[in-house]
């Protein structure tokens, strides 16, 4: 029991010798800056230049070289309630800078510690997200209510998304890992050949494997697309669910490509029917994700093929193969969430939670 309050005033008197100390240290190295260089003394002392000038500036200013009292910086942790004003703040303004919001604080922090609650918070930097204005026309409003009230009619197990994008044949990661301050060289042409994917989807796996052309998606190819690869793995009561391609702000009655009528008779005729996805649908639209995945299996596919190790493009052939491989890393599981996030409201009433009222 004896050897606490001993251990203790051992401690305690070794902090105050060094504290003595370090004083001693910073008065000889600033009386030796007189007869010798600032690299001598840094050397000697091994300090760090700023410090050595702060010392200097401290004597010549204060006339001592006592470190300062920092009890006044426990004044400047936030409270719950300040870091929940911190946290309103950026709800509101979360464009505003670590500037502004130590000045709404009333410059209680440094705006560097902004950050560090920040993260503390689970907040990240992130790109802001573009919205059109569609939505907020009263036509447009009625369309995703109308959508709303007949999807929610259907199972899901009935539902087939269908929707076309593009790949490059030169699609690569953007990113990747070296040492701070070293680049990462990559000889790699930025023009790239695009190709047409085409893809349907159902709740449980892929429609049919993701159908690669070197054409675009016009009215011809994507009625042939239709007739060769959709409508004959179609089934007795689907609803083939695609946005609105095909058709522009002025067209009163359109008939290309999504809107082309015999690419509907074709889907009919297999005892299915056609739904349009409202305007700017794509938080209706789980293909989306589908596509967004696809995309990322293909590009971290490069960095392990002949063309990463040849720095070139892929061929036809290892673009397909590479897609093929992307497709079946996406399983049912994945599909399944993808349904449970775009398949409903979820994702639309976290952007518009005013307009589906129920």
């Amino acid at each position: 029991m004896a050897a606490g309050p001993s251990s203790l005033s051992l401690e305690f008197t070794r902090r105050i010798e060094n504290k003595q100390r370090s004083v001693e240290t910073r008065i000889a190295a600033v009386r030796a800056l007189r007869n010798s260089s600032t690299s001598e003394v840094c050397k000697t002392f091994k300090v760090a230049r700023s410090s050595l000038f702060r010392w200097k500036l401290q004597w010549e200013n204060e006339r001592h070289l006592n470190r300062k009292n920092r009890e006044h910086y426990a004044n400047r942790i936030l409270n719950d309630e300040e870091i929940q004003n911190l946290l309103n703040y950026f709800a509101t303004n979360p464009g505003a800078t670590n500037q502004q919001a130590a000045a709404f604080l009333n410059h209680r922090i440094h705006p560097r510690t902004i950050s560090h609650y920040l993260k503390r918070a689970n907040y990240s930097r992130k790109e802001f997200t573009d919205e059109q204005e569609a939505y907020l026309t009263e036509e447009s409003k009625a369309l995703v209510r109308e959508y709303c009230a007949f999807i929610r009619t259907i199972d899901t197990n009935r539902r087939v998304y269908m929707d076309e994008s593009f790949v490059y044949d030169n699609e690569a990661p953007r990113y990747g890992r070296s040492r701070k301050g070293a680049p990462i060289p990559r000889i790699r042409s930025r023009h790239g050949k695009r190709w047409t994917v085409y893809l349907a989807i159902r709740e449980d796996g892929f429609v049919h494997p993701p159908i690669l052309s070197n054409e675009s998606a016009d009215d011809i190819n994507f009625y042939h697309y239709v007739w060769m690869h959709l409508a004959p793995r179609l089934r007795q009561g689907d609803v083939v669910i695609w946005d609105r391609l095909g058709r522009s702000g002025r067209c009163l009655n359109p008939n290309k490509q999504h809107y082309n009528p015999d690419a509907r008779r074709l889907i009919e005729h297999k005892g299915a029917q056609v739904a349009f996805l409202p305007p700017k649908g794509k938080y209706f639209n789980p293909i989306e994700l589908v596509f967004g995945l696809l995309k990322t299996h293909l590009r971290h596919r490069y960095t392990v093929s002949q063309a990463c190790r040849d720095n070139r493009a892929r061929t036809e052939q290892e673009l397909r193969q590479d897609i093929e491989y992307a497709s079946n890393r996406i399983g049912e599981i994945q599909l399944h969430g993808f349904f449970r996030e775009r398949g409903t409201e979820r994702a639309f009433r976290q952007f518009y939670p005013d307009i589906l009222l129920d």
